[in-house]
């Protein structure tokens, strides 16, 4: 089974972020990393994406499933700089 997510920045209510949605005209989704057992981030999960995000990234129903399930060729390069950015070192 995948370790639980416990992200607090994750959290953002719908009002919240349909009014980031509303101003900015980027694509944009909040993201969970995920770590395997010995604590390696191992993949990420979109949590919420914008309304652009689809037309800007060609992802499609991307919120709630893993960036390794949406694009299975994931570059770990991606990765990696997500896992810095995630766990606070950039």
């Amino acid at each position: 089974p995948e370790p639980a997510l416990h992200c607090r920045d994750a959290a953002i209510d719908d009002r919240a972020f349909a009014a980031l949605d509303a101003v900015l005209p980027d694509g944009f989704a909040i993201c969970a990393l995920l770590h395997d057992a010995e604590g390696r981030p191992h993949d990420y999960r979109f949590l919420r994406v914008s309304s652009a995000f689809a037309a800007l990234t060609g992802l499609r129903d991307a919120a709630g499933r893993t960036a390794r399930e949406v694009s299975p060729v994931l570059p770990a390069a991606w990765l990696e700089a997500f896992a810095r950015a995630g766990d606070g070192r950039e």
